[in-house]
């Protein structure tokens, strides 16, 4: 990883090996101001903050031009549509339990899509209307779609579509629209 000129920071193993994880995962890469404001991060908050749940944020970025400043306060902002992120070394006990609700709820959606099928996508941006929730064959139900006969194929749905208030209510209505094909 390249080390900018002015990153006098000693090089600390764990600190390292926590950079390289966001670097592996930042798509086009950790860049040289970033690593020098997470090292320095690391060394006012380090260890001790993350050992004692500590959810102080290390640095802060701006939401458009990604740069970063050491508090909320030096963030230019310019109009309502912009606003400081805090950027942290470890997750909150908050976020980390709201991870593991959304794994478990993923997990429960996965085990009541009936084979053939996936989760394709869900929209519940209106505030008044009811949202939806669309399910499309997965590989191998595509597969088996396209080898059916034109025929067949205009009678055969590649997605089906539920809507309801909430989003299990919309995902029963696409598994029910599922159950109603199959019947027919």
């Amino acid at each position: 990883m390249i080390r900018h000129p002015n990153d006098k920071n000693p090089h600390d193993a764990a600190c390292e090996s926590a950079l390289n994880k966001i670097d592996a995962h930042a798509g086009q890469g950790v860049d040289a101001f970033y690593a020098m404001a997470f090292r320095d991060g690391w060394q006012a908050h380090g260890a001790a903050g993350a050992s004692e749940g500590q959810a102080e944020p290390v640095a802060w970025r701006h939401n458009r031009t990604f740069c970063l400043y050491e508090t909320e306060e030096e963030v230019p902002l310019a109009d309502g549509d912009e606003w400081a992120e805090p950027l942290y070394l470890h997750p909150s006990a908050e976020i980390a339990a709201l991870r593991e609700r959304i794994a478990g709820m993923e997990k429960d959606l996965e085990s009541r899509i009936p084979d053939g099928w996936r989760f394709y996508t869900a929209d519940f941006s209106g505030s008044r209307s009811p949202g939806s929730a669309t399910l499309i064959r997965d590989d191998k139900g595509k597969a088996e779609w396209l080898a059916l006969s034109d025929e067949e194929r205009e009678a055969t749905d590649l997605y089906v579509f539920g809507r309801g208030n909430t989003f299990r209510e919309a995902i029963d209505a696409a598994i029910a629209a599922i159950a109603k094909e199959k019947q027919a």
